[in-house]
């Protein structure tokens, strides 16, 4: 029999090399667990670009219907889904892969195109789980710092993938943590750019919510870029987070790797029929938009007011420059305000904040946010 002692030293020694250097994945803290944890009632949580949006009442009673059907097992084909969203999108059935949030697409990239040594370029920073899963395949990445702007560095990243002979870059757009955008003409003259194989994944996360008439639309530049891999989800502008509905569309071929690695019945029921009904939920979607657009701009001159400087986003969050990051963040916290301090994904001195749909409680935040730089505790 083993010794208590020695059992955490065998389980290093056993598991993957490429493990050891990696830390999980932190996500934003759930509502309950700062309840628990400081005893609050009321809790707001900013922490995680949700929707915060209650889902529309066609969505509700999707899946109310489809509860009484969760002792089968889902159509793993996804059927109805994706030809739904292929018919949206002008593209072919063949061109869709779905997973548990776009979070799953990047790790069935990775198992099926990343092997030890391959090298992958992201910005910094940008969505972290990009980094952990491209390392976890034993995969080499560059990290190409933003520019001052905090703004993807375009060139130096082109300069890289092609010097380096890149396996894949990743551009995302709005990027996650700035909310900064790559316009269309700027992303068209990187794909032009790049001289040999490299497959290009364009996070489109929050891509319902840009209005910027430069933006681009990933869909559209398939057919003349075919080595790229668009992602979406239905967390952000269709308030479907807590069921987990990310997709990508790319080449008929690349969709096809990707689905030998999918594991079976990743979407269940409830997710598929919730999908479903909210892809016919436009108004929703163009109602959170325009709210969130109204709010970010009020939210902006109000922070000018304050003196405070931000990143000018493009999404449903935004990010402050507050000094000491992890420390206000634990202020707005003890007043119930749930937020991201910018230390946890290479943006120190920043928080990233949810913009609500809800002017009240913007308002709200601001006063939190305001007295704890003036000290409140």
């Amino acid at each position: 029999m083993y010794k208590i002692e020695e059992i955490s030293e065998i389980v290093e020694s056993l598991q993957k090399p490429e493990l050891r250097d990696i830390n999980r994945y932190t996500p934003g803290k759930p509502i309950e667990e700062v309840q628990r944890e400081l005893g609050l009632e009321r809790v707001i949580k900013l922490g995680s670009n949700e929707n915060l949006f209650s889902p529309p009442q066609g969505v509700i009673e999707a899946i109310s219907r489809e509860a009484k059907q969760v002792n089968y097992y889902p159509d793993d084909a996804i059927y109805y889904l994706t030809r739904k969203l292929a018919s949206k999108l002008n593209v072919s059935e063949e061109q869709i892969t779905w997973g548990s949030g776009t979070v799953e697409i990047i790790r069935m990239f990775s198992l099926a195109f990343i092997s030890p040594g391959d090298i992958a370029v992201v910005g910094a920073p940008s969505f972290g789980i990009y980094d952990y899963e491209f390392k976890l395949q034993g995969g080499e990445v560059v990290r190409v710092p933003l520019k001052e702007d905090y703004t993807y560095d375009l060139e130096t990243m082109l300069k890289e993938v092609n010097d380096r002979k890149a396996k894949v870059v990743v551009l995302c757009s709005p990027n996650n943590p700035t909310g900064t955008i790559i316009r269309e003409g700027e992303l068209k003259d990187f794909l032009r750019g790049i001289k040999g194989d490299t497959i290009v994944i364009l996070d489109e996360a929050y891509f319902e919510l840009v209005t910027d008439p430069e933006y681009h639309d990933g869909v559209k530049l398939l057919k003349e870029y075919p080595l790229m891999i668009v992602m979406r989800t239905m967390s952000k502008a269709y308030g479907l987070a807590g069921l987990r509905v990310g997709y990508s569309i790319s080449h008929p071929e690349i969709a096809k790797v990707l689905n030998k690695v999918r594991l079976p019945f990743n979407l269940s029921r409830i997710a598929q029929a919730a999908a479903l009904a909210a892809l016919d939920e436009e108004e929703f979607v163009k109602k959170y938009r325009e709210a969130i657009s109204k709010e970010r701009e009020r939210l902006a001159g109000e922070l000018r007011g304050l003196g405070l400087k931000f990143i000018p986003t493009q999404t449903n969050f935004i990010a402050i420059e507050v000094g000491d990051d992890l420390k206000i963040s634990e202020k707005l916290k003890r007043k119930g305000f749930i937020v991201r301090p910018g230390s946890q994904f290479s943006l120190p001195g920043f928080i990233r904040v949810t913009i609500s749909p809800d002017p009240n409680i913007n308002d709200e935040f601001l006063r939190a946010l305001k007295g704890s730089l003036e000290g409140e505790s």
